[in-house]
């Protein structure tokens, strides 16, 4: 079979060469004017625009929407889509499942926040830790004397400098005044302050997510019709959507009291009581931290908590339950009326909706817990004009306390440590 003739430019007559190149430079010119045209607007084109901009800044207009990454939004739908099925036993047995994983993440995440409680309020107690309150450069130490950079160490490195001299001198009880005179143990305190209360600022700022998910799942219970019986499911008999789990339409609709009830009472409840504690877990966790090294990497390394729930449906649900949630559509009131008419609370949420309302409610949490932090641990010194630690005294027991969060730990009547007299024998 012969090959098709080549043909090279220089056969193409020169008048149809100089033609091609004009439709194409005609081509690009069209385009040109395409693109400049729709970087303009007209009066209608902009009002329009402006409007639809405006209307999806405004926290009015938001859609209702499930926490479609955690346990916690699997454990609103299921149980309505048994509900919308008739409680079929597979779905039944799956709404059990996810109920489960829920009370797992809140176990693993409350005794973790107690841990962190015990190791606080208990064990370091028991390795004779004060708390570290104010105590860095240029005040009174723990120890009575004057901290300098010089002198300043953390606590392990403080209290071995300390034993090291006390063992001298009980092995050497002659030369015991010399001992003390000679081997300077320097001081506890912290290296910066205000490195301090910045880390515990970003440490709350990273917990602000969870406040959304929290928020977002009342506006769930709240917006979403009290009825018996919506469907959260129904077929698709459109042409358009294919066979299979396409012609399967989830979204969001009315839900029976007693299930906003149930939802409120074992997933909101829940969920907000561990955000603060994590927030009062991290907020001490910092404050008892004095190096600064230390301070920037624990500033993350707590707020992990608040992820258990979104691991365990991420790594440990099975591929077909994070389809189903994955699917629920958003929910827009359709009686919804907005009015202009002004109010506080409707001020207040639209201020929390912006950055700067955002960005003000970290600055007043982490300012509420570094005074829960100070108010709990530490007692105000009139003769440094400083916080400085209450006196210490050693726990009755080393188990972990469940209730420590709420009610004081058992102790011993006289302290072991106190300010003004530091160790007491």
């Amino acid at each position: 079979m012969p090959s098709p003739p080549e043909y090279s430019s220089s056969d193409v007559p020169e008048t149809s060469q100089r033609d091609l190149r004009l439709q194409k430079q005609h081509l690009l010119d069209a385009k040109w004017e395409a693109v400049t045209e729709s970087r303009t607007l007209d009066t209608d084109d902009r009002k329009l625009a402006t409007q639809l901009v405006i209307d999806h800044l405004s926290i009015d207009n938001k859609p209702v929407c499930l926490e479609k990454g955690s346990v916690y939004g699997a454990a609103v739908l299921f149980p309505q889509l048994g509900r919308s099925l008739g409680w079929p036993r597979r779905i039944i047995v799956l709404s059990l499942t996810v109920y489960v994983w829920v009370g797992i993440n809140i176990f693993f995440q409350f005794y973790l926040l107690a841990s962190i409680e015990l190791q606080e309020n208990q064990m370091n107690l028991f390795s004779s830790q004060m708390y570290l309150c104010n105590y860095g450069i240029g005040a009174r130490g723990p120890g009575g004397t004057e901290i300098s950079a010089l002198r300043m160490y953390s606590f392990q490195a403080w209290s071995m400098r300390n034993f090291i001299r006390e063992s001298l001198a009980s092995v050497i009880p002659h030369k015991r005044e010399q001992i003390m005179d000679s081997i300077d143990p320097g001081e506890y305190g912290a290296q910066s302050n205000v490195c301090r209360y910045i880390c515990c600022f970003i440490s709350v700022m990273q917990v602000m997510n969870e406040m959304t998910a929290i928020w977002e799942t009342v506006r769930v219970l709240y917006w979403v019709p009290t009825a018996e019986d919506e469907a959260w499911c129904h077929i698709d008999h459109s042409q358009d959507a294919s066979t299979g789990l396409d012609r399967l339409r989830i979204h969001i609709a009315g839900m029976p009291f007693r299930w906003k009830l149930i939802n409120a009472t074992l997933l909101v409840l829940p969920k907000f009581i561990l955000w603060v504690l994590t927030m009062q877990a991290g907020t001490t966790f910092l404050m008892e931290t004095a190096e600064i090294d230390s301070m920037i990497i624990n500033s993350v390394a707590i707020n992990f908590i608040l992820d258990i729930d979104e691991m365990l449906f991420r790594n440990l649900m099975v591929a077909s339950v994070k389809d189903l949630v994955e699917k629920c559509e958003e929910f827009i009131p359709a009686d919804r009326q907005i009015s202009n008419e002004f109010t506080f609370s409707k001020l207040g949420i639209a201020f929390l909706a912006t950055a700067r309302g955002r960005f003000a409610t970290c600055a007043m949490l982490t300012t509420i817990m570094i005074l829960m932090y100070y108010v709990s641990k530490c007692r105000w010194d009139p003769e440094q004009q400083m916080w400085v630690s209450r006196d210490m005294f050693l726990p009755t027991t080393a188990d972990l306390q469940w209730l420590a969060f709420l009610m004081p730990v058992d102790h011993a009547e006289k302290p072991f440590w106190t300010n003004d007299k530091g160790y007491v024998n």
